[in-house]
């Protein structure tokens, strides 16, 4: 049985009294525990559930989005339960759904870019996809990165970006790979702090429902970008953890660190953050 772990904020930790009465709001078909204080989930829950959960949560834990401004939660798909995403104020509940419902990372089933018919997927739910371009940011203060209306910008290597609170260095040879999906029509731009990353930008093609290579939706129905972003990440993944020289060893990164950012404009959603080790 997987147990995966909830990792609250300090501002969310409770008196006992509050523990008791969130461990009773169980969504059905999930089991929760409070064991050392913090909520945990025992056995398979679903999307709806976990959805469910969130809602319950929120409003058990008095949780007030202008005090605490995300919510962590488990992604059932991860490895191990290493897999958090924080939902910000904003988000609906379609892109929750869409969020928690990413797969587990596998870098062996995306070796190459979703922008061609892939894994029984159609490439019109893709992304566009052009070789990456090496990027060093040498300013004190960081350089600029524009991610453009319903598109997505990604890259690997080391960075911060201070508005989005986010952070990854290479560690224990585990590389880093980031990627900024905005859904909004309008560009935004981020001060990204790296000493050099790779980086690619492009649309992704559907912001809908799967479709096939006719067009028609999929049933049953589920988020395209949903496959796309799993698809973007474990092929960013498959790059770092198998070509030569990544995390400066002859035979690539050993693992990686993944974070996905949904943002409307300059503005997060969502943030999904997730590990693979080989």
């Amino acid at each position: 049985m997987r147990i995966l772990r909830i990792c609250l904020l300090i501002a969310l930790l409770l008196s006992s009294s509050s523990l008791v009465a969130a461990q009773e709001v169980t969504p059905e078909g999930c089991t929760v525990s409070m064991e050392s204080g913090y909520p945990s989930i025992l056995g398979e829950c679903s999307t709806e559930e976990l959805l469910d959960l969130w809602n319950s949560l929120s409003n058990n834990m008095g949780i007030d989005a202008g005090v605490n401004p995300s919510v962590p939660l488990p992604v059932m798909g991860s490895p191990l339960g290493l897999g958090f995403a924080t939902i910000y104020p904003g988000a609906d509940e379609n892109l929750v759904s869409m969020i928690l419902g990413i797969p587990e990372l596998d870098p062996n089933a995306w070796l190459e870019p979703f922008n061609v018919n892939m894994n029984g997927y159609s490439s019109k739910n893709g992304y566009e996809f052009d070789a990456g371009q090496p990027i060093t940011c040498e300013a004190s203060d960081g350089c600029n990165v524009t991610v453009e209306g319903v598109s997505f910008t990604a890259w690997t290597g080391d960075s911060r970006i201070p508005s989005l609170g986010y952070e990854c260095f290479l560690a224990q040879n585990d590389g880093c790979a980031t990627i900024i999906v905005n859904v909004a029509p309008d560009p935004a731009t981020f001060v990204v702090g790296s000493p050099g990353m790779h980086l690619w930008s492009g649309a992704y093609f559907n912001g809908g429902d799967l479709v096939d290579d006719t067009g028609a939706v999929l049933e049953p129905t589920r988020p395209a970008l949903q496959v796309s972003l799993w698809a973007m990440a474990s092929n960013l993944v498959s790059m770092l953890t198998s070509e030569p020289g990544n995390c400066a060893l002859p035979e690539a990164c050993h693992g990686a660190n993944v974070t996905i950012f949904v943002t409307s404009g300059p503005t997060p959603l969502a943030r999904l953050d997730m590990s693979y080790w080989k």
